[in-house]
């Protein structure tokens, strides 16, 4: 890190939309919800040894849940030299084209979003890491589960 990092500050860029968009389109949760957990894990991982000389910030911007404005945000963290990495956006649609572009701008991108496979092809995305299982493992799980305990009849409660 000494090398890479010489001014010892790593700029996380944050898109998240500013308010909350509702579980059944997206699941995506506000700036105002994560925001916490964001700073619990800042100060976590600045009390490991290897990262105590590091200092971690946090650059927040609305994606807006948007194709357009998504990446327009993150565009303008790149072009002010204010990003080392991106957390978000969670929204498949802001995310697509910012996965893409953080290939040619060499900035990993850590996501709760993109849990369709088509964000699993890493020729496309090579630098995107998704923090939740695609939907496609959730199913596969499910029917190991159903199939290792001999169920034919289920119920599923969702809220």
């Amino acid at each position: 890190f000494s090398v890479l990092f010489a001014e010892r500050r790593i700029k996380i860029g944050i898109l998240l939309p500013n308010v909350d968009i509702s579980l059944s389109q997206e699941a995506c949760y506000s700036t105002y919800h994560v925001r916490p957990g964001i700073e619990i894990a800042f100060d976590f991982v600045s009390k490991q040894a290897e990262f105590h000389d590091l200092t971690f910030e946090a650059q927040y911007l609305d994606s807006r849940c948007s194709d357009t404005y998504g990446p327009v945000a993150a565009m303008e963290m790149v072009y002010r030299g204010e990003v080392h990495a991106f957390f978000g956006p969670c929204c498949k649609y802001a995310l697509s084209p910012i996965a893409r572009y953080s290939k040619v701008w060499d900035l990993p991108l850590l996501t709760p979003g993109g849990l369709t496979s088509a964000f699993a092809n890493k020729a496309e995305f090579p630098l995107l890491t998704r923090i939740l299982a695609q939907y496609e493992s959730i199913v596969e799980f499910l029917l190991k589960v159903l199939y290792q305990f001999g169920w034919t009849y289920t119920s599923l409660l969702w809220h």
